[in-house]
């Protein structure tokens, strides 16, 4: 909900996970990665994140939202 970017549990900016997920795909060529954006959250940051895994070179991408609260 707030905006908060993490990759393996650790927060980081945009740029920062394109830089990590390129490091991770110098030893994991097939790295499938799986975006969890809050049902809450602005779908604008889920496309940022996804703008930023296919420029780190990132082709298997999923999507895993989080249900919204209060039913």
């Amino acid at each position: 909900r707030d905006g908060q970017l993490t990759f393996n549990n650790q927060p980081l900016s945009l740029e920062a996970l394109v830089t990590e997920l390129k490091a991770v795909r110098r030893t994991q060529a097939d790295l499938n990665v799986i975006v969890r954006g809050d049902a809450d959250g602005p779908l604008q940051n889920v496309a940022a994140v996804l703008t930023a895994c296919r420029a780190a070179g990132v082709s298997d991408v999923g999507i895993s939202g989080r249900g919204s609260h209060g039913g």
